[in-house]
């Protein structure tokens, strides 16, 4: 994003299809019901956002906002096959009237999400985007999150916890000493630009005191 402040699905989406838009490819825009670390009887709300792309060679569907296991490449709307993508293979299966969307992470299928194919209107993402940003439980507000893909690993950052995801299966952990370390990581790996302020710093010294109280010793 312009500013180098980063985004998340509604901003990242959104600006993707003003882009597929200008360079002539049609697309919709739908709705998906998250189901990365949510327990199978736990009904969620249409809270992200994501694109279908018409092509000359049939739909795919579309995802830059996806946190840490957003999508590094298209998919085609097929399910039941096995695609490859710049890291985790994905796959998409029928959900009821619609699909869900499964990526393969330390040798399991996990699902992201569930959606089908009703477009959704801009007036929707933006009762969604005022919710996530406002309501006292929604985790955007209680706690950090960020992600970032390379060629050959991920970057995930919740809280006070950074954690690196080799192509080969390596994994790397961090916990925050500091808000200065933290701020460190968001401005380094993350690519964010970060509006230095004592107010910030004082809130991030307390997200990580908070959580180091909440790490077994």
């Amino acid at each position: 994003m312009r500013g180098g402040r980063g985004g998340w699905c509604f901003e990242q989406n959104l600006l993707f299809s003003h882009v597929l838009s200008a360079i002539g490819f049609p697309f919709g825009r739908l709705a998906a019901r998250v189901r990365w670390n949510v327990a199978p009887d736990v009904v969620t709300p249409r809270s992200h956002c994501l694109l279908l792309v018409d092509t000359h060679e049939g739909k795919y569907l579309a995802d830059v906002g996806f946190g840490g296991l957003v999508l590094t490449a298209p998919l085609a709307l097929e399910a039941g096959i096995v695609q490859d993508t710049g890291h985790e293979p994905h796959r998409l299966e029928r959900a009821g009237s619609g699909y869900r969307l499964q990526a393969e992470v330390g040798g399991q299928w996990q699902a992201l999400y569930e959606f089908d194919l009703v477009e959704a209107q801009v007036p929707d993402y933006e009762v969604s985007n005022w919710y996530l940003a406002n309501h006292p439980q929604s985790h955007f507000v209680t706690t950090l999150v960020a992600a970032r893909a390379e060629a050959d690993r991920r970057h995930a950052l919740r809280g006070a916890r950074y954690s690196i995801h080799h192509a080969d299966g390596k994994l790397e952990r961090r916990f925050a000493s500091s808000a200065a370390e933290l701020l460190e990581w968001l401005e380094g790996p993350f690519g964010i630009r970060v509006p230095r302020s004592e107010p910030l710093e004082q809130k991030i010294s307390k997200l990580i005191e908070a959580e180091r109280g909440q790490t077994p010793g």
